[in-house]
């Protein structure tokens, strides 16, 4: 199908002359935006590549040039870094017992924020299908650091819980023979 990917090999040179940002992951929803354009028109022009030869235009020098152009894992990184952030900064500093203030589908604020992240990964503002092995391994992290998170703040609060008995049975037991 050579038609086709002379056709993929000018138009990159056309927009990689007039548009050289369009390929920056800078602008994260822009750039998204762009990208699944660029898979649209890539599908549409495979459409006209006759049966058996989709393959041979996919794995064209051309398409294989374009589809590099791509920076998906800068892309990736900037959404990993606003989704992990978010949850960081809200868990950051914060005990097991920090109450949502809204009425949310969860008691505790982290695991509110932690469902808004993982919402987001698979948003149709963020999720690329070319990405999914990546969102759905932030997902999966999120979750364990939400895990890891919430069993460590836990033992704090069982461990308080301890010492305060002891304390009070220390108490109980050492006050009542000190009286003069």
């Amino acid at each position: 199908c050579n038609i086709a990917a002379a056709i993929v090999a000018e138009t990159d040179m056309a927009v990689s002359a007039s548009r050289p940002n369009i390929y920056s992951p800078g602008i994260p929803d822009a750039f998204r935006e762009n990208y699944l354009a660029s898979i649209d028109f890539l599908k549409q022009v495979a459409a006209y590549c006759p049966e058996g030869l989709t393959r041979e235009f996919e794995e064209s020098q051309a398409v294989q040039r374009f589809l590099k152009r791509w920076n998906l894992t800068v892309y990736h990184s900037l959404r990993f870094q606003d989704i992990a952030g978010t949850f960081e900064k809200h868990i950051a500093g914060k005990g097991v017992a920090s109450i949502a203030e809204e009425a949310k589908p969860f008691h505790f604020s982290a695991a509110n924020v932690l469902l808004e992240c993982l919402l987001k990964c698979f948003s149709r503002e963020v999720f690329l299908p070319s990405l999914a092995n990546k969102f759905c391994r932030l997902a999966y992290q999120l979750v364990s650091r939400f895990h890891v998170w919430l069993k460590a703040g836990l033992a704090k609060r069982r461990d308080a819980a301890k010492s305060s008995q002891q304390e009070k049975k220390a108490a109980a037991a050492g006050g009542g023979g000190q009286e003069s």
